[in-house]
């Protein structure tokens, strides 16, 4: 009986450890990205959240979602999901300037979510490889960093250890 008792737990616990570092993720958000920003040109310059208010007292979120560990920097610890809910470390996403390209990339797995006031703000693939950062989006394409202070914001957002995640 002690045998069965400890062979079920063992594979209890053997399976929570699996979905802790690959949580199931049931996404219901409806997203509505409004792109505020106007280029046309090549290497036009780009700040994403001009238009946000981050002085009001609004709740602001940001979850980043990797599911491809091949485009993401060395510097953001092993996990899948992280989470930031501090308003000025979002706010510092938006002091990042990116230059349009007018091109795409084809794959990319990874990408960061923004919330405000629990609603969809924000959503788009990131890369953040040595060789470059920046987000892929059907509104704007590739865009890549100019400053590449990208990879130091994500990793101060906090790994999520829950198995499962709603979005």
């Amino acid at each position: 009986m002690r045998i069965k008792v400890f062979t079920i737990s063992a594979v209890f616990l053997l399976i929570y450890l699996y979905f802790i570092y690959r949580p199931i993720i049931i996404d219901q958000t409806e997203y509505s990205f409004k792109n505020q920003n106007s280029f046309t040109e090549k290497n036009d310059s780009i700040r994403l959240f001009n238009e946000i208010d981050f002085n009001k007292n609004d709740n602001f979120k940001a979850i980043l979602i990797i599911k491809e560990r091949i485009n993401i920097s060395k510097e953001i610890p092993l996990g899948q999901v992280f989470k930031c809910s501090d308003k000025e470390l979002i706010k510092k996403l938006s002091t990042i300037n990116f230059r349009y390209t007018g091109a795409d990339i084809a794959t990319v797995e990874n990408e960061i979510i923004i919330y405000k006031n629990d609603k969809v703000i924000f959503r788009s693939g990131i890369v953040t490889d040595v060789d470059k950062e920046g987000l892929q989006n059907s509104e704007f394409g590739w865009i890549i960093t100019r400053n590449g202070n990208l990879t130091k914001i994500l990793n101060k957002f906090n790994r999520n250890f829950s198995p499962i995640i709603f979005l």
